[in-house]
């Protein structure tokens, strides 16, 4: 059972995500001959001060 998960920013609508997760469902069946049943698409929303790339936050600068 396929379990795709995504992270990413926080502000995709319910719509934009609905869509992204039908694509991702289509090319699992189409590429891996899943059934659409199996395939799950978990979705998390991470504020940018919560994600961090060479330490440094993708959010609002940290104040020294």
């Amino acid at each position: 059972m396929p379990i795709v998960k995504i992270e990413l920013f926080a502000g995709r609508s319910d719509a934009q995500k609905a869509k992204l997760a039908e694509a991702i469902n289509r090319l699992f069946v189409e590429q891996l001959a899943s059934r659409p049943e199996e395939v799950t698409v978990l979705f998390q929303d991470v504020p940018p001060t919560d994600w961090f790339v060479a330490g440094r936050s993708l959010g609002k600068p940290v104040v020294d």
